[in-house]
């Protein structure tokens, strides 16, 4: 799904989704490959609507997303989105999830994540016929 896009930007979308994955730990990992992009995103209840986090890569680049930006403490206002929910950061290096603001929105996203039936399974939800990849 991933051999559109150069191999830097590959390797570091692997090594985020490993990485987020054992944060989210036990989230259900949904993937979906779709017309713009490839959209991995944790769930702890497998539901694609309770969605706590996602690393879509895309013909914009690599996004680190939370389903519920809107409601995450962001005073430095580093999110970006305009939407009624989504916000999201570009993800341009492993060195962001060490950040400890960025920590701590991880934090606050997983800590009002619904909660479900889960454990670690990784999901393939949906893949389009019709790809437009990658414009960078």
């Amino acid at each position: 799904m991933l051999t559109p896009w150069p191999e830097a930007m590959q390797e570091l979308e692997l090594d985020g989704c490993t990485r987020l994955a054992e944060i989210m730990h036990p989230a259900d990992l949904l993937v979906y490959d779709n017309y713009n992009a490839v959209a991995p995103g944790w769930t702890y209840t497998g539901r694609t609507s309770d969605v706590a986090i996602c690393l879509p890569i895309g013909t914009a680049g690599i996004r680190l997303g939370f389903y519920r930006g809107i409601n995450l403490d962001d005073p430095e206002k580093r999110l970006l989105g305009e939407g009624n929910m989504f916000r999201s950061l570009r993800f341009t290096s492993m060195e962001l999830l060490d950040d400890p603001y960025v920590q701590r929105l991880i934090a606050d996203s997983i800590a009002m994540a619904p909660r479900g039936d889960c454990d670690g399974r990784v999901i393939f939800k949906s893949e389009s016929a019709k790809k437009r990849r990658p414009i960078l």
